[in-house]
């Protein structure tokens, strides 16, 4: 490389445009979701595609391998092959689905359900027997012991605690 030539090289060229592309277009659209033991949260799923209707929707944790979290079709829950860790914790904030609203309701947290949640929505296609599957979302959700103690001096002889839910706090 001569004196002010790596400007116009191609190999910069090719890296700045991948600096570009990697902060215009992020590889994932993971949501982290972080929240309380003994807790009830929302997991947020949403079809893109909310014209047609919504004939399974699917929520797994990838890294439990078999069983699912929720499975519902036509309209009803399928309590066949769901997780054990999962039964009678688990619902659809809305099962009328309106707006595409899939999202995941999880019943008293433990840390054991700290994990990766993948949302999946299939559509009626084109024809009646046609499927069209979408991945609408992926989850880390990590589960923190009970809350945690913030002590707050005002001076030396006075002490104050504040007991606050963290995932107020650092839900996204």
């Amino acid at each position: 490389f001569g004196k002010g030539s790596w400007w116009g090289h191609p190999l910069y060229l090719y890296f700045l445009s991948l600096t570009f592309t990697s902060l215009l277009f992020p590889l994932s659209d993971k949501i982290n979701i972080t929240a309380e033991s003994g807790q009830n949260i929302t997991l947020p799923c949403r079809a893109h595609n909310n014209q047609k209707p919504i004939i399974v929707v699917e929520w797994i944790r990838s890294d439990l391998g078999a069983g699912y979290a929720l499975l519902f079709q036509d309209g009803h829950f399928v309590p066949d092959d769901q997780h054990p860790s999962f039964k009678n914790r688990v619902d659809l904030q809305d099962r009328q689905m309106k707006d595409g609203d899939v999202s995941l309701i999880l019943n008293n947290l433990t840390p054991a359900d700290s994990g990766t949640y993948e949302c999946h929505v299939f559509t009626q296609g084109a024809n009646q027997r046609e499927r069209a599957t979408e991945h609408t979302s992926t989850i880390e959700l990590k589960i923190i012991p009970l809350s945690e103690l913030l002590q707050l001096f005002f001076n030396q002889k006075t002490s104050c605690f504040l007991v606050r839910n963290l995932a107020s706090w650092q839900q996204k």
